[in-house]
């Protein structure tokens, strides 16, 4: 496996785990209180749902440019 498809592999890891940060974090939060309360609710664990907004998109991108990025790379 050459280095530069595995740069682009770990780029593609990478915007996965950017997009979904949030999520692993509010999963965290929860469990870190001991399950107590609604993990979805406003007012508690949810509110790392609002930086979906930021990184969902950040990590769409990051993943796109990695799967161009390998395609590029499986065509030379």
């Amino acid at each position: 496996m050459q280095t530069s498809t595995i740069a682009w592999l770990i780029a593609l890891t990478s915007g996965i785990v950017i997009g979904l940060f949030p999520v692993i974090m509010m999963f965290l939060s929860w469990a870190f209180t001991g399950f107590r309360g609604d993990m979805l609710g406003e007012a508690g664990h949810a509110v790392f749902l609002w930086y979906l907004m930021i990184s969902l998109p950040i990590g769409g991108v990051v993943g796109v440019i990695a799967i161009i990025g390998l395609v590029i790379n499986a065509l030379r």
